[in-house]
């Protein structure tokens, strides 16, 4: 009975190992166009549109050149020019 459990529990902790972290996105608001790193969605009123990243600032480093942040979104109503 003892081994059984021991063996359960070794089976559960190494299970724990393959985890990995989750990804980070960049979403924006439909309200007001506002830009926000997560792991989750901040709600329905949130878009995702870059990821995914490797760190909560939204930069990839894994090839040694960090991903300039935040991602360039045109305002609604901004003028071009």
């Amino acid at each position: 009975m003892l081994r059984a459990v021991l063996c359960a529990a070794l089976l559960a902790c190494s299970t724990l190992a393959l985890a990995a972290p989750a990804p980070w996105h960049w979403w924006k608001s439909r309200l007001d166009g506002r830009l926000y790193c997560a792991q989750t969605s901040p709600g329905s009123g949130w878009v995702r549109i870059a990821g995914p990243f490797d760190n909560a600032q939204c930069r990839k480093h894994d090839d040694g050149k960090a991903e300039p942040a935040p991602p360039r979104v045109p305002r609604a109503g901004a003028r071009g020019g």
